[in-house]
């Protein structure tokens, strides 16, 4: 998705956060999820990745959004990106949620993170965020959300 497209969680961080907090440029390492060819850009990812934190990266501060069916970092339940146990980066090309294209951090790059925030706004992701605080197994299919931690 175009860093201009409102809907953009990098344009949205680079105007709320980044850019306010002077993050230097070269600090920042944005998922190209507007290339043309989201498996040369995941490849790309994963090496600056491990360039930067070693093997395996070990992010310090990890910043989820919640979408309102519940998912984080674009992975959707039922998806093949949950069963990847090695790679760090992943390709999404049919996500049941606009943008369809993505690129994220899969599961393995998630637990070796330090901290991870996640953030959830509005009443619309009020209610999945809820049921997976009060149990995240059964609170959230008893709502019927779709969150990747669902079995």
């Amino acid at each position: 998705m175009p860093v201009a497209d409102l809907a953009s969680n990098y344009g949205l961080a680079r105007e709320l956060w980044l850019d306010p907090a002077a993050v230097p440029p070269d600090r920042i390492h944005r998922l190209e999820s507007d290339a043309a060819d989201l498996d040369a850009a995941a490849a790309r990812a994963e090496l600056d990745l491990v360039r930067c934190l070693g093997r395996p990266p070990r992010l310090d501060v990890v910043l989820l959004g919640v979408g309102a069916d519940g998912h984080v970092c674009s992975l959707f339940p039922g998806h093949a990106l949950l069963d990847e146990e090695q790679k760090w980066i992943g390709v999404e090309t049919a996500a049941p949620a606009p943008p369809p294209r993505r690129l994220t951090l899969r599961l393995p790059a998630l637990a070796a993170a330090e901290l991870i925030v996640v953030a959830a706004f509005g009443d619309t992701k009020a209610g999945v965020v809820h049921a997976a605080l009060r149990d995240p197994l059964r609170g959230a299919r008893a709502r019927e959300c779709r969150t990747s931690w669902c079995p």
